[in-house]
């Protein structure tokens, strides 16, 4: 039986990487290792920490003004707002 974690999903971008971590995280239940609720408590916190680095990465981008493989300015701020967004709903 597949187990499902508690993590809200609905509001996070596509790109949040929740719905490809059953496999991953499926895995450390079935081995008993981590509880379910250290599973739970420990993607919780690697998410967050992902989206902070990629709210730092594009923040240097804008005040680079680096546009090195995307078509203009405002792909990094998109990039800066779906960061913030996650992290918003991350600490609800």
């Amino acid at each position: 039986m597949e187990e499902r974690l508690a993590v809200e999903t609905d509001s996070l971008p596509k790109s949040s990487g929740l719905e490809s971590s059953a496999e991953m995280t499926g895995a450390y239940l079935a081995t008993g290792v981590l509880s379910r609720a250290e599973t739970e408590e420990g993607l919780a916190l690697m998410l967050r920490f992902r989206w902070a680095v990629q709210a730092d990465y594009f923040a240097r981008r804008i005040t680079a003004n680096d546009l090195t493989g995307i078509a203009c300015p405002q792909d990094n701020e998109k990039g800066l707002e779906d960061a913030r967004r996650a992290l918003l709903t991350a600490l609800r």
